[in-house]
């Protein structure tokens, strides 16, 4: 048990991970294009891939955070700024390219590990992605009291959050079905910058939604 996890707090980190995932990127492209060509399974293979790579970089990023717990006040107060202000830029970013779709060139495959490495190395060579968690974890969890059994509390909303958002896609998608549709898309889009520059905000004025 982890009695210190406020469940609000959990569902806070979940709905958020949930919403990003759901804003359409190179990975929703990865999952929408295996599952409309290929059925639900190599989509939701891809899935996976995008899933197992992401935990990756929230245990990296996690790891990071650790570390920089370590440092003096003055620097993490340094640190915490620059993040604040990485966040609110990445989240204007997104809200002007809302309507901007995703653009890959995709091989086509029929094989479920295929469709798992696409969307694991898709991923992971993004390194932009390990500095957006560095840059968001900090407004949910506080970095100088992570234990092993948090950390696999964090991991575990993380990997529901992304799994049910990029499965959604895949079983909307599968039988060569367009989602989302630009309108929704652009809208999602939005509402994902929007978060990530209020958690910016946040950040910088030393507002956090702690798990405990």
């Amino acid at each position: 048990m982890l009695p210190t996890f406020s469940p609000a707090s959990l569902a806070a980190l979940f709905a958020v991970l949930f919403l990003l995932a759901l804003a359409p990127n190179l990975s929703v492209l990865i999952v929408t294009t295996r599952a409309a060509t290929a059925g639900f399974r190599q989509g939701a293979a891809a899935a996976v891939g995008i899933v197992v790579a992401t935990l990756a970089y929230i245990l990296a990023a996690i790891f990071g955070l650790m570390i920089v717990a370590d440092m003096r006040p003055e620097a993490r107060h340094v640190l915490r700024l620059i993040a604040a202000a990485w966040l609110v830029w990445n989240g204007i970013g997104r809200i002007q390219k809302a309507a901007k779709a995703p653009l890959a060139s995709l091989p086509v495959t029929h094989r479920t590990a295929a469709s798992f490495t696409m969307g694991f190395l898709l991923t992971i060579l993004n390194v932009r992605a390990l500095v957006f968690y560095v840059a968001l974890l900090p407004a949910f969890v506080d970095p100088g009291a992570m234990s092993l059994g948090k950390t696999l509390v964090v991991l575990g909303v993380a990997a529901a959050a992304l799994g049910v958002a990029k499965l959604s896609y895949a079983a909307a998608s599968a039988g060569g079905r367009v989602v989302p549709s630009v309108g929704v898309g652009k809208a999602l889009n939005v509402i994902a910058g929007a978060l990530v520059a209020a958690t910016g905000f946040m950040l910088a004025t030393g507002r956090f939604i702690r798990l405990d």
